[in-house]
């Protein structure tokens, strides 16, 4: 459905170099995009709140999957930091891609390469490096960024 979806946009933006010109080349094709279009996000969207309805969330098999990167998924976190601490956003960027690309080439845990490299612990000492590596400081936020989501969408759809 969303490739159908996606495909009405391109119907219908071909139908912006005729907006002066109204005729029925552009109402024909309106009167099938838009019907289609509501009813098949509206079906796109009764899908999603089922499965959303249905979900079960396995604490375990997240940390499991968090950990999966052996801390590389907090890279942006610590280039954040790096720009924080002076360095340039595009030398701090190639930095941490050189330490990410260490680290699996050594089979090592990425806050064991950053602590490794010079530059970095020049910059961020070890209890810096060990919070933007810890996922408690990220997940508190969580909560937070879902609810705004939520009243958003709750906004634009009128939904209670």
């Amino acid at each position: 459905m969303a490739r159908i979806v996606r495909s009405m946009a391109l119907a219908s933006l071909e139908n912006d170099v005729l907006w002066d010109e109204r005729d029925l080349t552009n109402s024909s094709a309106e009167r099938v995009i838009i019907p289609e279009t509501f009813g098949l996000v509206s079906e796109q969207l009764k899908t999603l709140i089922e499965v959303v309805k249905g979900l079960e969330l396995d604490g375990e098999a997240i940390e499991r999957n968090l950990n999966l990167t052996k801390g590389e998924i907090y890279s942006e976190l610590v280039l954040s930091a790096l720009i924080e601490s002076g360095m340039k956003r595009g030398e701090a960027h190639r930095l941490i891609r050189g330490i990410s690309e260490e680290a699996e080439r050594s089979a090592l845990d990425f806050l064991t390469a950053l602590s490794k490299n010079e530059t970095v612990s020049r910059r961020l000492n070890e209890t810096k490096l060990r919070g933007l590596l810890d996922p408690q400081i990220i997940l508190p936020f969580s909560d937070q960024i879902i609810d705004r989501a939520l009243e958003e969408a709750k906004d634009k759809l009128e939904v209670t």
